[in-house]
């Protein structure tokens, strides 16, 4: 997965500015991952943002 790519799904997502860029890094990790151990599954505990951005 390109840095592109996991921008534009973070953007779609609705994350903005800082936070966009670490969901960015999550999901390209969590594709690595994925794709690297040739994993049918890959647990990811919730990731979530309030109305206050925490």
């Amino acid at each position: 997965m390109s840095e592109e790519q996991a921008l534009s799904i973070a953007e779609r997502l609705g994350m903005i500015g800082e936070k966009k860029q670490e969901a960015a890094d999550i999901f390209q990790k969590v594709y690595k991952l994925f794709t690297e151990k040739d994993a049918l599954m890959v647990e990811v505990n919730p990731l979530a943002e309030d109305s206050t951005g925490t």
